[in-house]
């Protein structure tokens, strides 16, 4: 390119000088003419040098034309060489961009797949946790209706208390009341025959409610008698008037039985003030009394009036043999113990072989206080079978309410996550959808 520039320069300074000699050369043949003196020879040669300039001029014309057109054409091809290269650049931006493009895009489709998944995830979530919330308030009505059910039968069973105190008063034994068991605040020990008379006159008690209730009766053995004995040992050897179901006592000595307890206690109280004496029908007297307030006047779950009557609802005492021994500790306090036989219980363990019944000529005073005893029971029984079939149905209502409630928190964590994934999901949405934004412009 430098080189044809050069030569389109030399050419023009010829035609300068070419034009200049025609312009001299016109000159001198105006001078000749205007002086009309010239020869022919002179303006013939005059002429030729005019032509010759002339020819000079047109010459160097066509090589500026064609060195001109050299230079345009050489102009064009650099232009065409960088419009190529920005061209190549410019492709290749477009391609970066188109790919930048393309992978934002699939950035923002799997941005929304997971965003379509999170929602999803929280409509379930929500879902799941809308069916816990209407368990829970299901078995929440369902609870209240047992609960309401139980107050209601449990209203009733009390309005026999009064009846049943009415009904089942204790009948003094003349016998009884001159055998001095022990004087006030003195330790109270029985002698075996008195512990065995005791657990009879309880077992005939018992078993008269039991025959109204169609349950198994109770029977005194030597083993029971043996049993009791050594519960209340064990309680003497406490120290503690008040002590309560002792039930490492109660597992210790059931374990050597080979027995599952089924403890009742009466507590003494002030049963006898200063300065009487404690006598055989005082203590037959209270241990009356303790049947009557647990039949009667038993807490809200009524335990003890299950105990008594058979209606334990315990798998281990399903259709088992229900024993019976009854003592007082040296407080006065009665022991009811009415366990049941383990699988593995041997007879060398717990002797129900020699067994005890009350005898065949009791008092007439004992007679009527028994009968009375057992005609309240009667409406008792259908009571309380009520009564254990409305908690029954408290009790699997509030394991329901807990099994609802756990459910609902799992749910409200699970809806509380897929929540947390919604948001992530919402974000990684408006980064991609500023990446294709900002890909887009790139192209533009």
């Amino acid at each position: 390119m430098t080189s044809t520039a050069a030569q389109v320069n030399d050419d023009q300074v010829k035609l300068t000088q070419a034009r200049a000699a025609v312009s001299a050369a016109s000159t001198a043949v105006n001078h000749i003419q205007e002086s009309a003196s010239g020869a022919s020879v002179t303006v013939t040669a005059a002429q030729a040098n005019l032509a010759s300039a002339q020819a000079q001029v047109t010459n160097a014309q066509s090589n500026v034309a064609s060195q001109q057109a050299n230079v345009e054409s050489a102009a064009a091809a650099v232009k065409q060489a960088e419009a190529a290269t920005d061209v190549s650049a410019a492709q290749q931006s477009l391609t970066n961009a188109q790919q930048s493009q393309a992978a934002a895009s699939s950035a923002v489709t799997h941005a929304n797949q997971a965003l379509t998944s999170a929602k999803a995830a929280q409509s379930s979530a929500q879902a799941e946790v809308t069916s816990a919330s209407a368990a829970v308030s299901a078995a929440q009505t369902a609870l209240m209706s047992a609960q309401a059910s139980q107050a209601a039968l449990s209203a009733k069973v009390k309005s026999f208390e009064s009846a049943g105190y009415q009904l089942n008063i204790y009948q003094d034994n003349e016998a009884a009341q001159k055998v001095i068991l022990g004087a006030y605040d003195a330790p109270i020990l029985l002698t075996d025959q008195q512990i065995q008379d005791l657990s009879v006159f309880v077992e005939g008690l018992i078993n008269q409610v039991r025959a109204q209730t169609g349950t198994k009766p109770v029977v005194v053995t030597q083993g029971s008698l043996d049993y009791v004995k050594a519960m209340v040992a064990g309680y003497n050897a406490t120290g503690k008037c008040y002590h309560g179901h002792d039930e490492d006592l109660l597992n210790q000595v059931s374990d050597k039985f080979g027995l599952f307890y089924n403890e009742n206690l009466m507590t003494a109280g002030d049963y006898y003030p200063a300065p009487q004496y404690l006598t055989l029908n005082d203590l037959y007297s209270r241990a009356y009394e303790g049947l009557t307030l647990m039949l009667f006047s038993d807490i809200d779950t009524w335990p003890h009036a299950t105990s008594i009557t058979g209606f334990e609802n315990v798998p281990a005492f399903d259709d088992q043999q229900q024993y019976l021994g009854v003592d007082v500790d040296q407080w006065g306090n009665v022991v009811y113990e009415l366990p049941v036989r383990s699988n593995n219980s041997t007879e060398a363990q717990f002797n129900t072989t020699t067994t005890y019944a009350a005898t065949s000529n009791p008092s007439e005073a004992l007679n009527k206080a028994e009968a009375a005893l057992a005609s309240a029971k009667v409406d008792l029984t259908a009571q309380q079978a009520k009564a254990d079939g409305a908690k029954a149905n408290l009790d699997s209502s509030n394991q329901q309410v807990a099994t609802d409630q756990t459910a609902l928190t799992q749910a409200q964590e699970r809806l509380a996550t897929a929540q947390g994934d919604l948001t992530k999901a919402n974000q990684a949405v408006v980064n991609d959808q500023a990446a294709v934004n900002q890909a887009q412009t790139n192209l533009t």
